[in-house]
């Protein structure tokens, strides 16, 4: 079945039904299941006469308004493989997004790319495009492909613009496992997913897009940047919104509590909230719990899933009536466990020769699941190192305790082996976040191999604005930091000024570039 069938339907059906709820910029746009239709129709005539055919690749690169949901759908009537790119953002480096993107380009060849007056500066002079501006409303939809093993779309890794991979799904894979997420979640056509996540990110893609259409429910999506600078907002439109549901990293839930103001909402109607994406922290979940518990936040309503764009998205998913569980092991402890397999999925816990390890052993995480991709497109030494009869080498380090729980604690390439010790990196940089003086979020903890005693040495490069007088003195409470915490004090550590580290689209650290940039430029202030 095409992904979009079941939405063709209710636009017949139920015409004025609420398709999505825009907000931005302090206003509200109600877009109806008919409204969509003819949006995304008008943009499948516009494809059309500019030749794009059935099976070309069509790169997407729009702000938040009602044509990334409109022209995404148009490109799948018109039975081409969109594919949602991230717009350039203001924190982002122009000549070196742009750059990336060539590349990007390069590589994959779009047939076309949409765009809008604002986003069309990321593009090459002669890059083919469409403007999403003249493209007007259609009533002829045409008839929708349905076979369910053509490719759907392409979704892109979180990584920096020119090393995105292009994850091949289709259309069975992609119905497939928004149905069997929504029947293990309770999601459907009363339920409300409201959302400030990118389209072009899997989460987003999928929990706030994909699910939605499949099942029929409405859409609250909420201007990504606006909820940057309030990020309270999501919670006035999750106490308004009936059976209400919502996805965010780890990070988010974080970002609530320290900027919120705390007012007087109903929180009573909240189904779930899920963290993903991201490795899901005990401290975040009880802090989050707790402050809005007075407002009807029920303890069960805070969830965990892992998820991935190689499998569509959901792997796992925590007990959806029961609150999330901490771990039991000094492996996962600090850590929520993001819950057991969907029905069909298979997740294993393998050390680096690829053999199986017994639960509460700590090891990479390998995956088989009904949806997994076909492979990368046009990367197939790519597909090759991570696919393996079967089976999926996700890059991530996890554990599996003895009730069949999986934790996921980071990323196999986060693993820093020095001095006879496992440091796991992103444990490091979140400690270092802590401290005052540097900036949230900005650290980087590395692994630098020293010629002179051939091993491996802890490097830190540390986003701050602190005055020039205090950097010697920060510099020392973060190694004393360190060491007190791991038994390893860093080799060096590297004040930065904000901004200079590099995040990935989804808002991750960037670790190869961001290392590349500091060799390159070398734009920092030493503090030994």
């Amino acid at each position: 079945m095409n992904i979009f069938a079941p939405l063709l339907d209710r636009a017949e059906r139920a015409p004025g039904g609420l398709f999505c709820r825009f907000v931005s910029k302090g206003r509200t746009t109600d877009i109806t299941n008919a409204d969509i239709v003819r949006r995304a129709s008008g943009y499948a005539a516009a494809l059309r006469d500019r030749g794009v055919k059935p099976g070309d690749i069509v790169f997407i690169v729009l702000e938040h308004s009602p044509d990334l949901y409109a022209s995404f759908i148009g490109c799948v009537i018109a039975g081409a493989a969109p594919s949602f790119m991230s717009p350039l953002t203001p924190k982002q480096d122009p000549a070196i997004f742009r750059a990336g993107f060539a590349t990007l380009l390069e590589r994959e060849k779009p047939r076309l790319t949409i765009v809008s007056s604002t986003t069309a500066a990321v593009l090459p002079d002669d890059q083919p495009h469409l403007d999403s501006g003249e493209v007007e409303p259609c009533d002829t939809v045409g008839r929708l492909r349905s076979d369910g093993d053509e490719v759907a779309f392409l979704q892109h890794s979180s990584g920096t613009v020119g090393h995105k991979k292009g994850v091949m799904l289709t259309h069975a894979q992609v119905h497939r496992n928004a149905r069997d997420y929504a029947h293990v979640i309770g999601l459907d056509a009363r339920s409300t997913v409201v959302s400030w996540l990118p389209l072009y990110h899997d989460m987003g893609l999928i929990t706030s897009f994909m699910a939605p259409a499949i099942v029929g429910c409405p859409i609250v999506s909420i201007d990504p940047m606006e909820w940057v600078s309030r990020p309270a907002m999501l919670l006035e439109w999750l106490s308004c919104s009936e059976r209400s549901y919502a996805w965010l990293p780890n990070f988010a839930l974080q970002h609530i509590l320290r900027t919120d103001r705390k007012r007087d909402w109903d929180l009573s109607s909240v189904e779930a909230i899920i963290s993903c994406s991201e490795p899901c922290r005990t401290g975040a979940v009880d802090a989050f719990t707790a402050r809005y518990a007075d407002m009807g936040l029920k303890p069960a309503a805070l969830g965990a899933s892992y998820a991935m764009a190689e499998t569509v998205f959901a792997i796992t998913q925590t007990e959806m009536d029961e609150p999330p569980r901490p771990g039991r092991l000094p492996a996962t402890r600090g850590f929520v466990s993001s819950g057991k397999p969907l029905p069909g999925v298979i997740v294993d816990i393998r050390n680096d020769r690829g053999e199986a390890l017994d639960n509460g052993e700590m090891g990479e995480i390998w995956v088989r699941s009904p949806t997994l991709f076909a492979g990368y497109y046009l990367q197939p030494e790519l597909t090759r190192s991570r696919l393996h009869e079967g089976w999926y080498r996700t890059g991530d380090v996890g554990v599996i305790e003895t009730d069949g729980a999986l934790f996921v604690i980071g990323r196999t390439d986060d693993l820093i082996i020095t001095n006879g010790k496992n440091l796991v990196a992103h444990e490091i940089e979140d400690l270092v976040s802590t401290l005052d003086g540097v900036v949230p979020g900005r650290v980087l903890a590395h692994g630098l191999f020293d010629a002179a005693s051939s091993g491996t040495e802890l490097v830190m490069l540390v986003e701050s604005s602190v005055a020039e007088s205090r950097q010697v003195e920060l510099a020392s409470t973060i190694r004393k930091t360190v060491y007190a915490a791991c038994g390893v004090q860093p080799a060096s550590v590297t004040l930065l000024p904000p901004g200079f580290i590099v995040k990935s689209s989804s808002g991750k650290l960037a670790r190869k570039a961001t290392w590349q940039k500091h060799q390159e430029l070398g734009e920092s202030v030493d503090a030994g």
